[in-house]
């Protein structure tokens, strides 16, 4: 969790490229944390990545489909990419598997 709160850290200050340096640090570490995709999506989609903050999101969710930050930030970004029904459906479609 080192990486991920030295990415938190360097967000708030304002420095956008060391988060991103840190957060792809922490998802080598510990690539099964969904917190750690999603605040690399997060920073990503501050500096205009918006697909690879997208898939970031989506990646979170894959790990852990009801973390709420997860779910909040991929709506979020899908109402602003005009992709509800694609979260919609990745929604539907991680909800099945895990009720299965």
């Amino acid at each position: 969790l080192q990486h991920n709160r030295d990415g938190a850290a360097r967000f708030i200050a304002g420095d956008a490229e060391g988060a991103i340096r840190a957060l792809v640090a922490a998802i080598k570490v510990e690539p099964h944390l969904s917190r750690n995709h999603n605040d690399l999506a997060v920073v990503l989609w501050h500096q205009g990545e918006r697909a690879k903050a997208y898939a970031q999101v989506k990646q979170a969710l894959r790990l852990d489909p009801g973390y709420p930050d997860g779910r909040a930030n991929l709506h979020e970004m899908a109402v602003a990419l005009d992709s509800e029904g694609d979260a919609q459906a990745f929604l539907s479609e991680l909800d099945n598997k895990e009720s299965s």
